[in-house]
């Protein structure tokens, strides 16, 4: 709404500068006292005082006082504004007053001088105001400039032409101060419902006094907040703006949800709540955003297999701060915490994103020199998984165990942190010939906030791991005494180097021969150290044959082979599972599976080779048919066995593409984790991707997608740095198939989306036990875009099978002003 009456404002400048003179272009008579210096016009006059046209009937003006009157159909354009007035009296930098008062504000500074009627500056460009007023009487620019009166205003953002806006408001009395505030004496809104078939403006409210900023950045009050569905049931919410200086606003928004919801387990929301979100951008290339959510609970309700907030106070902290510090330096910090293990899945509608199983919070400072990286870095894991100690648990194990401690933002949780860590990485430099080196030198702390153990237990299984709460629950948990199994904290020094020769054969090969090596050196928190190293040789060979045909198709073939040879480690295995993908963790027990935490280096010797061959069909210049087609499959050299077999696809019919990914083990080879029952069609695939979009240009389509991993997950999905792949070992986690389908459509000013997201084999959504392949979630919105661009209004449900009742919201926006209801 400020900028509604914004465009008042410009009313109050003086129709042209005084310092450039004024020019007669036009008129059927023209009379000039040169003594008095005034003269008069008529006849069709079109006066210029450098970019300001006024065109009248009638004029005159007198150069001394700088007076100015236009009657008889005044139009006074100007760039990006256009005043029409039935009659108009200015004093430049003084008093001015218009009669019959009609304005357009355009969205950029527009020429309209050519315009010779009002029609015509209306209909250049998009009008961002209209306004009108039967008169208008503005003070002196040196007493009080940019204050103004308007008698009869009417006000609209709504750009319909000719016809009647979707909506404006219409006052008695409006009382202006550009670039400030406006009171305006008994608005009414009016809308236009053409929906029924109305086409003149209805009055829908009225108000005694308005009283509204004008200013960009002014401290006020904004739409109230109305919410339904979720724990906390109808909530209300009322920001407020506050200007903190031309770089720094905060908005403040106090609440209460007054329950009683829709019950998740066992718990409610009920209670006042306050959000703060503090924005800045205090010079060029830096901004940020920090928000901060609280609310009380009055409910004495909580699980008991869950740490309780202290004072069932709940907390949530997220931001960014990204700043350009110079051509060569660049900061970023990240923040993503909040208090309890249940704030996500309590204030998120989204099933998926409840499902999120941790939230990072880090700082990264870079600086390049040249051919070196220098970057320091930390980062705080905050884990939301497998906090609730009584899920999945075997009663015939015993009682429950408690809740695991969680403390301020997760600090009492023993999850392992980077806290913090600095590297060197000197980028590809030539040496000689085509001989190039690339460096890596960091160092790098891993621990958690306090003690040298993840007190996991035996098992290596603790809070926020996957597999918590079931049978993996052991004696050694959480004991503060280090026992095997349980990972270590530790400072890390890790080198690593590579050299590459690429060099083409002619015009027939592709060759990039290449050798890497890494080494590495712990101290670990309990007093021991030690050391290792490892080192990779790599070959890529690749070529490619291309041929046309036809109507200006083209054919390219492109085959390749990739080999990989890994030594074994020289020096010990690490204590227990390795802190990210340098490291190389022990085996598994009993070479098994391991457990799914990081992506880490394959644990001894390997040898592999991949080939692949690519097809791409490519059309004309403006064909409607193209096809991408690559086959490959992945060799285990040692021992010599066959294994992932591949297939990348994607086809493209005019407005349609479909693109497809398989994985699987073929022709005898076996996976490094069997399939258990029920076995599923998709048990055939160790990884499967698939999606459809069908569109029509504007922005309607029907689409579709599929993603499947199968148990122990796809070899190429636990490869570190080095290895192509990795079936020595598979990952310990249940097979997932999960999608989604929908389809999204315009009709006139409506865009209705309806998305549904399904299984497609058995497992858990939600806390619950398995299902098979169903839907598992709905979301539907429509939002209504007035012709006029000037509102919308928009509706959006989600119902999923983790909530007992859906969640929906109502968003009603006018010109960008925003009111927001719902879940």
């Amino acid at each position: 709404m400020p900028t509604v009456l914004l465009a008042l404002a410009l009313l109050a400048a003086p129709p042209a500068p005084a310092a450039q003179p004024l020019e007669v272009l036009e008129a059927g008579e023209v009379r000039y006292d040169t003594v008095l210096d005034r003269g008069t016009a008529s006849g069709g006059v079109v006066l210029r005082r450098g970019q300001v046209t006024l065109r009248a009937g009638s004029a005159s003006w007198d150069g001394a006082t700088g007076e100015v009157e236009a009657w008889d159909g005044v139009l006074l354009l100007e760039p990006g504004r256009a005043v029409a007035a039935s009659r108009m009296h200015a004093v430049l930098d003084g008093p001015y007053q218009a009669h019959d008062v009609v304005a357009f504000l355009k969205e950029g500074p527009l020429d309209l001088g050519r315009c010779r009627t009002l029609a015509e500056a209306r209909a250049t460009g998009r009008n961002k105001i209209s306004l009108g007023g039967a008169a208008l009487e503005g003070a002196s620019v040196n007493e009080q400039p940019g204050r103004f009166q308007v008698d009869g205003a009417r006000i609209t953002l709504c750009d319909c032409g000719a016809g009647p806006p979707s909506w404006e408001i219409r006052a008695s009395h409006a009382d202006v101060v550009a670039g400030d505030r406006a009171f305006l004496t008994w608005p009414v809104f009016y809308v236009t419902p053409r929906f029924l078939f109305l086409r003149s403006p209805v009055p829908v409210f009225a108000l005694p006094v308005l009283y509204m900023p004008l200013a960009d950045r002014q401290t006020g009050l904004l739409f109230p907040e109305i919410t339904w569905g979720g724990p906390g049931g109808f909530g209300v919410a009322a920001p407020v703006f506050v200007t903190l200086g031309r770089s720094w606003d905060l908005t403040a928004t106090p609440g209460y949800a007054f329950g009683p919801g829709q019950p998740i387990g066992d718990r409610e929301v009920k209670g006042p709540s306050l959000g703060l979100e503090l924005r800045w951008a205090p010079a060029e290339g830096a901004r940020g955003t920090l928000r901060l959510g609280l609310l009380h609970h009055t409910l004495d309700l909580w699980p008991a297999g869950v740490a309780r907030p202290a004072g069932l106070n709940r907390v949530a902290l997220s931001g960014v701060h990204d700043q350009r510090l110079s051509d060569a330096d660049h900061l970023r910090v990240d923040v993503g915490l909040v208090n309890d293990a249940l704030y996500t899945a309590d204030f998120t509608a989204d099933a998926l994103l409840r499902a999120i199983e941790y939230r990072r919070s880090a700082v990264t400072y870079t600086h390049r020199e040249h051919d070196l990286l220098v970057e320091g870095d930390a980062a705080y894991h905050l884990s939301l998984l497998s906090l609730d100690s009584r899920v999945g648990f075997d009663p015939s194990l015993g009682p429950a165990p408690g809740p695991a401690p969680y403390g301020t933002f997760g600090g009492d949780l023993s999850t392992f942190h980077r806290l913090p860590s600095a590297s060197l990485s000197l980028l590809p430099v030539r040496v000689a010939g085509p001989l190039r080196l690339s460096a890596f030198l960091g160092v790098a702390r891993f621990a958690p906030l306090s003690g040298i153990t993840g007190d996991e237990g035996a098992n290596g299984l603790g809070p926020g791991e996957r597999g918590w709460g079931f049978p993996a629950i052991d004696a050694g948990e959480r004991d503060a005494r280090w026992q095997p199994g349980e990972r270590l904290s530790a400072t890390r020094l890790a080198l690593r180097s590579e050299l590459r020769a690429p060099f083409a054969v002619g015009r027939a090969l592709e060759v990039d021969p290449w050798l890497a090596a890494t080494a590495a050196a712990y101290a670990f928190g309990d007093g021991g150290e030690q050391a290792d190293a490892r080192a990779v040789v790599g070959l890529d060979v690749s070529t490619f044959l291309s041929r046309r045909f036809g109507a200006g198709w083209r054919h390219v073939i492109e085959p390749r082979a990739s080999w990989r040879y890994g030594t074994p480690q020289a020096g010990p295995a690490l204590p227990a599972y390795a802190y990210d993908e340098l490291d190389v963790p022990p085996p598994p027990a009993g070479g098994g599976t391991a457990p799914a935490r990081s992506l880490t280096a394959i644990p001894g010797r390997f040898q592999q080779l991949q080939l692949s061959l690519r097809n791409r069909l490519l059309p004309a210049p403006g064909g409607l048919v193209g096809a991408d087609l690559t086959l490959g499959q992945d060799v285990n050299l040692d021992p010599a066995r066959l294994s992932e077999t591949w297939v990348q696809s994607t086809l493209t019919v005019w407005r349609a593409t479909l693109g497809v990914g398989a994985r699987f083990f073929a022709f005898g080879a076996e996976p490094p984790v069997p399939p258990t029952d029920p076995r599923s069609f998709w048990d055939a695939f160790s990884e499967f991707n698939a999606g459809l979009t069908v569109g029509d240009g504007r922005g309607d389509d029907v689409h579709a997608s599929l993603s499947t991993v199968g148990r122990g997950g796809s070899p190429r999905l636990v490869a570190g740095l080095e290895p192509l792949f990795d079936d020595t070992r598979g990952l310990a986690f249940q097979p997932l198939a999960s999608g989604g389908f929908g389809v999204r459509g315009h009709l006139g000013g409506a865009t209705a989306a309806w998305d549904a997201a399904f299984t497609a084999r058995e497992q858990v959504v939600c806390p619950g036990p398995a299902r098979g392949p169903h839907v598992f979630q709905h979301s539907v919105s429509l939002v209504w875009d007035s012709p006029c661009k000037c509102w919308r209004l928009g509706f959006t449900v989600i119902a999923n099978e983790c909530d007992p009742h859906p969640r929906w919201g109502l968003i009603f926006d006018v010109a960008g002003l925003g009111a927001k209801v719902g879940g």
